[in-house]
This record gives C-alpha cells, structure tokens and sequence, in this order.
C-alpha cells in the first residue's frame, strides 16, 4: 500500500493515527477513567478497582492499597478520578523511567475550589532516598523532582507566577532533563516556572508509583481534587509536544463536558 504521508525534514515526533492525541514515543503509561468507564453501568463503574494502561505497557493502576474496596480508594465519576482527602491510586512497582532521557508528566487536573495543598503523585524509597514527583500545593504549585529531600529541596523547587485557579479544571505538564531543566507548566505555558538548579540523577529503584497522596504517604490530594487523565513519559517532552498535547486535550475535555482551563 502507498503511504499518503510523507516525512517531513523534521524529526518525526507522531506517527499517524497515534491514539489520543498524544505522542507515542516515551509514552510509558496513559490512565483515563473515561476511557475505564465506557458503557459500564452506574453499578459497575462504582465497582471498579484498577485503572487501565492505555500505552499497552501493563502499568495498571490499583484503587487504594488493594483491589478490595476500603476507604482509600478514589470514585471514578464516569470522567474522573474523584479524592476525598484520604485516597490515592498505586501503581507498579516496576522501574518506569532511565535516568539518562529524563521524564515527563501530562495531566488534566481539577483543582478543588477550598484546596490548600495538592498531592498529585510520587514515587519514593525512604525518608533519605525520596522521588517527589510533581504536582503540589495549590497556592504556590511547586513542582518538586528531586532524590534526596534533605539536600535537594530548596534548590529543586519551582513556583509558578500565577497559580491554577481553584475550582477548575486544568492542564499541568511536568518536565525533568538531567542536569538541564526542571519545568512546570500550566495550560499552552500560559504560567511555567523552572527549578534553580536540574537534578542530576533521579534514579528509578523499582518503588511503587503513587497518585494522589505524597511524602510516603503522609499527605493526600485534598477532597475536591479530581484527575481526568494522566500520562508520564520516559523522555523530555519538547515544547511543540506539550502545546498539542494541550490543544487536543482541550479539545477531548470540552467533548466530554469539561471545561479545561
């Protein structure tokens, strides 16, 4: 068959017909609890325990601590992920990302309208060996990608210059290369900020991936707080990426009756 497509001198970042939107290359993990929820009955959606990976990459995602229902799973709503102040989503306890390509986080995230923090995701070892992910605080919403809090904390911190608005829907994107940038970025960079100095290494050890709650598990997504989709990279994201990425999820949300920020 002739392709119709044609290369052009670029490189070549999405291939044609690449699912969701979203590119392809480094996609490590997508969750997507609309996409879980597609023709199941009320009963059946309030029954669900696990999250699909839609990257193909097996990375299913466990309601709570396990696949029982207790008071620390979140409520997929039919669009979202919904937390109570106490739940959180945990994920596998594979290593996910190399320390040499960096990563990337894209995800669509209501903020709770009386929210003061917000625990996104995290991924740690010990108190001395911790991976703080992305994501938290709803005043400043610091983006914290570091291996060690202890001597890292103040120097891998980056605030954004206009907070996302509490009570809406937003698109957050989180970038990390090593020893170069450590970024946090808010709708089509309409407010980004970058840490003052890149982590070098962040090194996966094979410790389970958490949504929701951070700091080992001390501080949880405020109640309110809801996640409509979530997707980590194992690479940079380069800014072209990340605009399409917020155009066509713009676009998805507004299709499913959310309003994206």
């Amino acid at each position: 068959m002739t392709e119709l497509w044609k290369p052009t001198r670029t490189p070549r970042l999405w291939k044609r017909g690449d699912p969701a939107g979203l590119p392809m290359n480094g996609l490590i993990a997508l969750w997507d609890p609309y996409r879980d929820t597609y023709g199941l009955t009320e009963e059946a959606r309030l029954a669900l325990q696990t999250g699909v990976d839609y990257s193909g990459r097996g990375n299913t995602l466990t309601y709570g601590a396990t696949t029982n229902a207790s008071t620390d799973d979140p409520v997929n709503t039919g669009t979202a992920w919904s937390f109570d102040g106490g739940d959180y989503l945990l994920g596998p306890t594979t290593a996910m990302w190399s320390n040499t390509a960096g990563m990337s986080v894209v995800a669509v995230w209501g903020v709770p309208s009386n929210a003061t923090a917000a625990a996104m995701c995290n991924q740690y070892a010990s108190a001395t060996n911790k991976r703080q992910w992305f994501f938290c605080g709803n005043d400043a919403w610091n983006l914290s990608v570091q291996q060690n809090p202890a001597s890292a904390d103040s120097n891998m911190t980056a605030s954004l210059s206009s907070s996302p608005t509490a009570g809406q829907t937003h698109f957050l994107a989180g970038r990390w290369l090593p020893s170069v940038r450590t970024q946090i970025i808010s709708g089509n960079f309409a407010a980004q900020a970058v840490a003052t100095t890149p982590a070098a290494s962040m090194t996966d050890c094979s410790v389970a991936l958490e949504i929701g709650r951070y700091n080992q598990g001390v501080s949880f997504a405020p109640a309110g707080s809801a996640c409509h989709l979530l997707a980590i990279y194992n690479r940079y994201l380069v800014d072209s990426e990340i605009s399409r990425a917020y155009v066509y999820l713009k676009s998805l949300m507004a299709r499913r009756g959310v309003t994206l920020a």
